[in-house]
Order: structure tokens, then C-alpha cells, then sequence
């Protein structure tokens, strides 16, 4: 005989009974609640789509698993949704709009012109003129599509549909006299609107209406500490758990006081994500307050989830942001990056472990520290946007940035008390000097492309930012044969080009100083696109690097002038009769500086592909420079320089 416990047993709930079970206020004697470690709604339409066909056409669609709370004092039977999240929330959005799929096709013109006939009788219009017809068959499709049921409750019936058309039709009172004649004469038992409207009606509710089809339950009794293992072992199909969203799973029993509103709210806001679906949350038992929240211990992963919303949203140039309930990757990575020095999985799974007595409060400002030292640094050359341009450029890769912050924790705290290190202040002189390099040097070099976990451990490990940066031979060496392979990926005669990509990083570096002073950009090509793709040109008809660093200038919201389609040297050249010669030449310095372009390096005006590739060399010759010059406090020196 078998000794294996059994836990299950199995049951059939109507679509009608589960989607009122896990509503906030179920009439029926069963309450579904959701617990804190489900996961988000992340079905996509195309997958919910899916789930409505098979169920109309009679598959199997699986089975929903709970956990059924056989300590429940009370008569209602308590229930855990287990599985089945994203299924119960496709049926909920379903029932509660089940005509939204309801096609024009499916409206005839037969029955429009038998109600249109009905209705003729009661009104002053001429409501079989084509016109009007198509106002009453406009007004049908409307009040179908926006049905949110197939009860009398639901404002379903031929009752409700009748008042819709004549109050639109006859333009009459609510309730009045002629409305209740009106329709009790095409409601007659013998009136072919009737007959006509109650069988196109009871076509389009059992085509739809699901509320009546079984669902089947697996409902699991056992052990209530398994939950969270039975949740992660059962979300290994379909759409996977998030890397992240197992820990909520994993970490229920570790649990800490958070001090930072701004976290607590973040949590809240993914938990409101839910709820605003309609679901009871096990979360808002005994929460009824701001108060009581601030007062509540939250989860290993409710904190770091909040954390990373943080962070997104208050560094928003270091950090992608993320929809409000989802996990940021910042949180979780980035804390186990400066306690373990790895986010490897196997390190971040020991998150809690490796945080144990720590103060929570001071580990955060530890962070927080770290965050805003590095964004400090980089803030200048990463906060000014194109013009008309509302979303931030990201130049670097995730673990890039995570890798320069715990550097900074992890040279300046302790990790197994917090306190500050000996030897700080000369670290963060280093630092200073040596991340903004770093980071440019590795965004050129691709060095985070692919999985970045190890070059993480490794930097971290060896503490390498502290070490000096390229120096000015290297960097020449880089940016020639970064040059190369720019003119090479820029073969093309597009005028635009996403603001993320290398050159714009490059140039915003080359103008460090200047773009300080603006909040705002232009792009300007040197050698306009209409010249460029002119007749004349060698580029008229053929792909060409038109759009290659050498040929780009970031100007100043403050300092941009809108050259047309001639170069500014041709601009000038036409607005020469308004200057006086000392102005001319003063307007032509003042242009030269802002391009960083020599008027004499520009190429004659019949564009070859030589003429035009040199001219691209020499500018970023003069680009290269300017970077060497602008940054040569922190790019060492050497002999061979």
C-alpha cells in the first residue's frame, strides 16, 4: 500500500463562481485570495485570446490549483490561488466585456431595416433612409460592444436595447408616456422586432457567454509552509517566472522593517497593479492604513523590488525604468554585487544569508551613498537630452553601472559591519579621475556585450577601476580603430540614427565642458544630408557613412543655428552682405568653435567618396584631440606619447 500523503482532491467551479470567489466581495460561500509571492499579470493578449478560443470551443484549457485553508473558523470555504493567476485574469477581463470581440459583419443589414421599419412607426424621422440606418445599426454595435454581461443586472435584454434605440431615435424623456407605448408595441407577442432582436440577441450570448462553462480545480490541503515550493515548481512552463519573482517564492520567512517611504509606496503601487484587476490580495489583511503599512515587516524581495523602483525612478540616467509591477533587476543585483561582490544566482539566492544582522537602514544609505557618488560623475555627461528627444539614451550596459557602484561600496564599507574604511578619501580621488574613463573606454570596446556576471566578480575581485585608466597612447590607438569600424556600420544615407548608440556618447565627452552650461541639444551634420544625397554628390545614389562621428557636431540648444541645406561656411557666405568684415570673421570663429570644423577642412562642394572619407578622418582627428585635451587630468601620460 502506498505511503505517499495525498493532499489533492478535485472539484469543477463554474467561470461564474471563480470570478466572483476572487473578487474583493464574493456573494458566494468562497473566497479566493491571492497570495504575496504570485507573480504579475503577463499573459499578452495574443495568449488570452488563445485561452477564450479553446474554451469556446469546448478544449481543455488546464486546471486551476489552490489551497484550501482547512483552519478557517467561518462558513465560507478559504482559498489560495496557487496557479491559474493569469488564467482567472483573462476570464475575469473576459466576463466583464464578453462582446468586445462581437464583429460588424455579424449585424445583418436585414435585421437593421426590420428595426429600423419598427421604430419607423413611432418617430417623425425617416428612419429607413439610408442615413438613419446607419446611426440605429452604429447605435446596436455600441451598446453591444460596451455590455459588460448577459443578465437583466447587466443592462442585457431586448428591454434595454429597445429604450436605447428609441431614445435615440425619437429623442423622447426617459420614462415618459410615448416611450412606454412605443415599447409595449414592438415588445407585442406578435411583432416581428421581437422575434427578429430576441434571436439576434440569444446568438450573440451563446457565443459568448462563458459564465456557466466548468473549470476544473485541483485543491491542494497539505502543509501550507510547501506553497511557495509548489508555486515555483509548477511556473517552469509557458511564461517562466522571472529570475527575480522566484525569490518571492523563497524568501517569505526573511523579513525586515523598511524606513524609506518611497520603497514602502513602490511596493504598494505593484500590490495596487493587482488589486485594481479586482483580487483580493492575502497582502491587505490587517493593512488599512498608511500607517499600518509603514508598521509592517516586508519580504527580502517585497524590499529589494521597492528598492529598484527607487532607483529608477530617482536615477533615472543610470537606471532603465520598468513597469510598476515588475521586478528592476537594480535592487537585487546590485545589492548582492556590493555584500558578495557576484550576481551570479547562486550568490544572490544567498542574499539573505549574507545581509543577516546587518542594519537594513544603514546598509541602504551605504548604498544610496555609492549610487549618487557615481552619478555625480557621470550626471553632466549623461543628463543633457536632445532637443524634442523625451526618452533617456542608455549608453551602458546594466552590470556596467552596478560594477562602478559597488566598486565605490565596496572600497569605502566594510561589508560585515558597515563601517567606513581606512583609506577612503585617496580611493575616491582615484575614482573620480578613473570611472568616467572607464566608462567610455568600455561602452567603445563592447566589453559588456554577452552575460556579464563574471566581468562583474572579476572587477569587483580586483578591485580594477582603481587601477589607471588607458593612457593617451592607448586611447589613440582605441579611438583610431573604433573610427574604422564607425565608418564602416555607418554605410547608409538615413538622417537619423537612435541616440544611443557610441558616437553620440563620444561626442557628449569631446564637449564635456560645454554641454555643462545647456539642458539641451542639436544633432548637426557638417556636410548637410541634401548635399550629401545630392546630384553633384558621389552619395546621390549609393550608401555612404553620412552619418559617421566625423561628420556630427552636438550643438547647444542656445548656440544652434539652422544652416538649411548648405554647410555653415556656405550659410555665412549668403548672410555676408549684413556683416562687416569684422564680424563676418568673428560669426565664422564662433561657428568653427561650436562645430569643432575648420572652414578650410571642409570638402569642395562635388562630393566623391575620397574627398568626403578624408574630410571624415581629419574632423576626428581634431575630435580625438579636443577629447585628449578636455579629459587629460584623468588619461596618464606616457613615455611613448
Amino acid at each position: 500500500m502506498s505511503t505517499i500523503p495525498v493532499h489533492t482532491s478535485y472539484d469543477t467551479w463554474t467561470v461564474e463562481e471563480l470570478i466572483d470567489a476572487t473578487s474583493t466581495n464574493p456573494r458566494g460561500n468562497k473566497i479566493v485570495t491571492i497570495p504575496e509571492f504570485q507573480r504579475r499579470l503577463v499573459w499578452p493578449r495574443k495568449k488570452q485570446e488563445g485561452l477564450i478560443t479553446s474554451i469556446k470551443s469546448g478544449f481543455p484549457f488546464g486546471s486551476l490549483l489552490v489551497y484550501k485553508d482547512t483552519n478557517a473558523a467561518n462558513a465560507v470555504e478559504s482559498y489560495k490561488l496557487i496557479d491559474g493567476l493569469q488564467r482567472t485574469q483573462t476570464l475575469r477581463q473576459y466576463v466583464s466585456h464578453p462582446n468586445s470581440s462581437f464583429s460588424k459583419s455579424d449585424l445583418s443589414d436585414e435585421l437593421v431595416e426590420t428595426i429600423a421599419a419598427g421604430i419607423n412607426e413611432f418617430s417623425d424621422l425617416d428612419c429607413l433612409a439610408p442615413r438613419n440606418k446607419r446611426k440605429i445599426r452604429l447605435r446596436i454595435l455600441e451598446w453591444v460592444w460596451s455590455g459588460t454581461g448577459f443578465t437583466e443586472a447587466a443592462g442585457w435584454g431586448i428591454n434595454t436595447l429597445t429604450d436605447v434605440l428609441l431614445l435615440e431615435m425619437l429623442e423622447l424623456e426617459e420614462e415618459s408616456y410615448d416611450l412606454f407605448s412605443a415599447r409595449k408595441s414592438l415588445l407585442g407577442s406578435d411583432s416581428l422586432y421581437k422575434t427578429r432582436v430576441e434571436e439576434f440577441l440569444d446568438g450573440i450570448q451563446k457565443a459568448a457567454d462563458i459564465c456557466k462553462v466548468d473549470v476544473p480545480v485541483i485543491v491542494y490541503s497539505g502543509p501550507s509552509d510547501n506553497l511557495a515550493d509548489v508555486f515555483v515548481l509548477l511556473n517552469t512552463e509557458g511564461i517562466k517566472l522571472h529570475r527575480y519573482e522566484i525569490y518571492a517564492a523563497h524568501w517569505l520567512g526573511y523579513r525586515h522593517r523598511i524606513n524609506n517611504i518611497d520603497v514602502i509606496d513602490a511596493i504598494w503601487r505593484k500590490y495596487a497593479e493587482l488589486a485594481s484587476a479586482g483580487f483580493n490580495l492575502d497582502v491587505y489583511e490587517g493593512i488599512s492604513n498608511a500607517e499600518s503599512r509603514i508598521e509592517r515587516d516586508y519580504t527580502l524581495f517585497e524590499y529589494l523590488f521597492g528598492l529598484g523602483q527607487y532607483l529608477t525612478h530617482n536615477y533615472a540616467l543610470l537606471f532603465k525604468s520598468v513597469k510598476v509591477d515588475q521586478p528592476s533587476p537594480f535592487g537585487f543585483n546590485l545589492m548582492s554585487a556590493c555584500i558578495a561582490g557576484s550576481v551570479a544566482e547562486k550568490d544572490v539566492r544567498k542574499l539573505p544569508d549574507n545581509i543577516h544582522g546587518l542594519d537594513l537602514t544603514r546598509l541602504e544609505d551605504c548604498l544610496l551613498e555609492s549610487v549618487a557618488f557615481v552619478d555625480k560623475l557621470l550626471n553632466s555627461l549623461l543628463r543633457v537630452q536632445r532637443v524634442g528627444q523625451s526618452k533617456t539614451p542608455y549608453f551602458h550596459a546594466d552590470l556596467q553601472i552596478v560594477s562602478m557602484i559597488a566598486t565605490s561600496f565596496r572600497v569605502r564599507y566594510n561589508k560585515n559591519d558597515l563601517s567606513e574604511i581606512d583609506g577612503w578619501n585617496h580611493k575616491r580621488d582615484l575614482l573620480e579621475r578613473h570611472l568616467p574613463m572607464y566608462f567610455l573606454y568600455h561602452v567603445l570596446q563592447k566589453h559588456w556585450s554577452g552575460s556579464g556576471d563574471s566581468k562583474l566578480a572579476e572587477i569587483l575581485a580586483s578591485e580594477s577601476y582603481l587601477n589607471s585608466p588607458p593612457s593617451a597612447t592607448t586611447w589613440n590607438q582605441v579611438l583610431d580603430v573604433w573610427f574604422r569600424e564607425n565608418i564602416a556600420a555607418r554605410q547608409q544615407v538615413q538622417s537619423y540614427i537612435r541616440e544611443d548608440l557610441d558616437e553620440y556618447l563620444l561626442l557628449r565627452f569631446v564637449l564635456a565642458e560645454t554641454l555643462t552650461t545647456t539642458e539641451s541639444y542639436y544633432v548637426q551634420h557638417i556636410v548637410p544630408i541634401a548635399s550629401l544625397k545630392s546630384p553633384l554628390s558621389y552619395y546621390h545614389s549609393r550608401p555612404g557613412p553620412i552619418n559617421s562621428v566625423g561628420n556630427l557636431a552636438l550643438v547647444a540648444e542656445s548656440e544652434f543655428v539652422d544652416y538649411g541645406d548648405y554647410t555653415f561656411v556656405e550659410y555665412l557666405n549668403r548672410q555676408r552682405s549684413n556683416f562687416g568684415s569684422m564680424h563676418y570673421h568673428s560669426e565664422l570663429d564662433k561657428h568653427e568653435r561650436i562645430l569643432i570644423c575648420k572652414k578650410d577642412d571642409l570638402p569642395p562642394p562635388n562630393l566623391t567618396q575620397n574627398n568626403f572619407e578624408r574630410f571624415l578622418e581629419k574632423r576626428f582627428q581634431v575630435l580625438k584631440m579636443q577629447f585628449l585635451d578636455v579629459w587629460r587630468d584623468h588619461i596618464p601620460q606616457d613615455s611613448q606619447t
